[in-house]
């Protein structure tokens, strides 16, 4: 799923910068304009890494953070959260899918 997806990234980009053993954690945002999903991981670990502020660790975060096909934007926001946008053809393809697997969409593969 995307949400596994956007968090092996993020640490992707985490360990890109030195950081190593924390666990992302991504929400929906009440409000549209701030994404499809949105993280406090700069907040969370600012305390224990070389940063000024929040938001530049923030920043840093998203200038590490792998190209990947499946986002629109990504953006820092005050006081350090990272909103991320999915493109419209990738969640129009998921739509695809979901329609075909009906019920099954989501489930792990049954070997026979």
């Amino acid at each position: 799923m995307i949400q596994e997806q956007i968090v092996a990234d993020l640490k992707k980009a985490l360990e890109k910068l030195g950081i190593s053993g924390v666990e992302p954690v991504l929400e929906h945002p009440a409000q549209e304009s701030h994404g499809d999903y949105a993280t406090n991981v700069a907040m969370v670990v600012f305390g224990r890494q070389k940063y000024a502020t929040p938001i530049e660790l923030a920043k840093a975060i998203v200038d590490a953070y792998p190209e990947v096909d499946y986002l629109s934007k990504i953006e820092v926001a005050s006081p350090g959260f990272i909103n991320l946008w999915l493109k419209t053809d990738y969640l129009s393809k998921q739509l695809e899918e979901v329609l075909k697997e009906k019920k099954n969409y989501g489930r792990p593969a049954t070997s026979d």
